[in-house]
């Protein structure tokens, strides 16, 4: 097998040998193993930490990453996960900072012990990996190998679907249209997970600018067009339609999904305003593409969810009807620190989000908005693109392999 700087071996609590991989490389090294991490490990550490075991002879790399998991809890967005995902980013983290050029990866928690569905782990390790690659600053080559067992034909299936799904997906980008004060800039942020929408507080901010902003969520890059004011029925036609192809430009070659975004409260004539407004500045039809998005979900009666409350609601519910059926509720403030499987946490809208998105792309085959204005503006994008790639050509930065095996000799 190839050599490489690092690999990487779960573990349960801090027992190096507490898994199939951790058994077969004692089996290679004895007991010098456990002795190497006793030396390096400090104490037990956290959930999602590693233990770096480095110069051991006989192994098919230069160093081992022991990672601290726990067991899958039978929730996709629950603790085991997001320790999973930790796991994963600081060990990537630790490679650039350490300059290493190569690590490779096991179907981490798969098995008997930690439980987690193989198509699971698919998923979160492939995930993680993409993202990383799309956020990472350093310039050098990372190599990424995923490490099966070679009679495991389910887990080399499970990769190789999630592989292609990724691929398919691509890039999601979308606009958030809605008037001042519905909470856009906030949710935003909320999408992302970080502070990078400025957010107004004042219903008449006076800001008339769009704002960009692309991130990897889940796999696939985001990327998110705020437009704080935009529609403000004060503002004439005349003045909102550059800054359209101002927001159609950032999005280029076209938006994938618009959001709406209202407060949970009574829709009234203002709101219905801003949504003709939408309609009449849009050529084409954006309700095909639009997704009605609620901010301050702890307005909701107890125990009350979005689609009843728009039920409850005849003007709002033929609009969200016009949309497919297409609406979510979260809120900025309150649902931040909810567990992420239950109903009113931010965590569990935001995968129901992006799952509708998807799911809205895939019906329309990766379809995109687009009329007559975003196609020349396209034209004069490709014409730039092609300009500045020919001048400065992109450097490889980062490659992953999925048919590395591991043996037990």
């Amino acid at each position: 097998m190839q050599k490489t700087d690092a690999l990487v071996s779960p573990m349960v609590g801090h027992h190096p040998v507490s898994t199939r991989l951790g058994n077969i490389l004692e089996n290679k090294v004895g007991s010098r193993l456990t002795t190497a991490f006793m030396e390096v490990a400090a104490d037990e550490g956290m959930p999602g930490d590693s233990v770096l075991v480095e110069g051991l002879p006989g192994l098919p790399s230069k160093a081992v990453f022991f990672t601290h998991l726990i067991p899958w809890d039978e929730d996709e967005d629950g603790a085991a996960v997001q320790v999973l995902r930790l796991g994963i980013n600081n060990i990537l983290t630790s490679c650039d900072n350490r300059g290493f050029t190569s690590v490779a990866f096991p179907a981490l928690g798969d098995g008997i012990l930690l439980g987690f569905p193989i198509n699971l782990v698919a998923r979160v390790l492939l995930e993680q990996l993409y993202e990383f690659e799309r956020e990472r600053a350093s310039s050098t080559d990372l190599e990424v190998h995923i490490v099966l067992l070679p009679e495991n034909k389910e887990a080399k299936e499970a990769f190789t679907s999630v592989q292609e799904d990724l691929k398919f997906k691509g890039s999601r980008r979308i606009v958030l249209l809605g008037k001042t004060g519905s909470g856009k800039s906030h949710l935003a942020n909320t999408i992302f997970g970080k502070e990078l929408f400025t957010a107004y507080h004042s219903a008449n901010s006076g800001t008339v600018l769009c704002q960009s902003e692309t991130k990897c969520i889940y796999g696939a890059d985001t990327t998110l067009v705020d437009t704080p004011g935009f529609f403000d029925t004060k503002r004439s036609e005349e003045e909102l339609r550059p800054e359209i192809i101002r927001c159609l430009a950032e999005c280029s070659p076209g938006p994938h999904a618009f959001l709406i975004v209202f407060k949970v409260g009574k829709f009234t004539k203002q709101e219905q305003e801003v949504v003709d407004k939408i309609c009449h500045l849009f050529s084409n039809d954006p309700l095909q593409h639009a997704v009605i998005v609620f901010t301050h979900g702890d307005q909701l009666p107890p125990e009350m969810k979005i689609e009843e409350f728009v039920a409850k609601h005849q003007n709002l519910s033929d609009l969200v009807q016009k949309c497919g059926g297409r609406c979510l509720v979260f809120d900025n403030k309150h649902w931040k620190k909810k567990p992420p499987k239950q109903y009113r946490s931010n965590q569990f809208q935001l995968r129901a989000l992006l799952k509708t998105i998807d799911k809205m792309m895939a019906e329309k085959k990766g379809g995109y908005y687009t009329d007559e204005v975003l196609q020349e503006v396209e034209k004069e994008i490709q014409q730039q693109e092609e300009e500045s790639a020919t001048s400065n050509p992109a450097p490889r930065r980062f490659s992953w392999i999925s048919s590395w095996f591991l043996r037990n000799r």
